[in-house]
């Protein structure tokens, strides 16, 4: 619906995501603003332990590979600036091309 706002804390238990491909009518777009805040330390019971993204299917349906979480390098290597890449090759001695 236009012009609303949707508000939600995101713990290790709360289910959260756009799983269907987003159809617009022609000419229109989603428009999209998240905001993030960290605290020190959680509540006991907000704590599962260390993971990545936890994928679940939906009643009756199978999670494609292609949704799977990616490798931790791969991860990095999307997130990390390329010249900080290349830095990090060089204090290791690497190739840098």
């Amino acid at each position: 619906m236009f012009n609303r706002c949707v508000i939600f804390n995101t713990t290790d238990f709360s289910f959260h995501g756009h799983p269907d491909p987003l159809t617009c009518p022609e000419g229109r777009t989603r428009k999209s603003l998240a905001m993030y805040y960290y605290t020190n330390g959680r509540p006991a019971e907000e704590i599962s332990g260390d993971h990545s993204t936890l994928f679940k299917a939906r009643p009756g349906e199978e999670i494609a590979s292609a949704r799977a979480p990616r490798s931790l390098r791969s991860l990095v290597k999307d997130c990390v600036p390329p010249v900080a890449v290349r830095w990090s090759r060089r204090l290791r001695g690497l190739p840098t091309g």
